[in-house]
């Protein structure tokens, strides 16, 4: 199950909070991260990169390995480090 699936359960009530959500999955070795947040883990450095030419509206991202994360300041297995639990995170509270 990729993010998007994720967040589709998170819209249509399948999952009740942000918190039931676990993005990282143990497969994943590669990382496509954006603007300090993680867009979505692959495990193939192949897909990571391919995922780059299909981020939305012309932003710029970099892939990295699982083991150079935490040099970025980053976990995997933090969901709020995560580009869309951070954003669904935000815009759940000012509700």
């Amino acid at each position: 199950m990729n993010i998007r699936d994720k967040i589709s359960m998170i819209k249509e009530g399948k999952i009740s909070e942000i918190t039931e959500a676990k993005y990282n999955q143990k497969d994943y070795k590669f990382y496509v991260v954006v603007d300090g947040k993680i867009e979505s883990g692959w495990e193939y450095k192949e897909d990571a990169k391919e995922q780059l030419d299909e981020l939305p509206n012309g932003k710029k991202g970099r892939v990295y390995a699982k083991s150079f994360l935490k040099r970025i300041s980053l976990d995997a297995n933090s969901d709020l480090h995560w580009h869309t639990a951070a954003s669904m995170k935000e815009s759940h509270e000012h509700r």
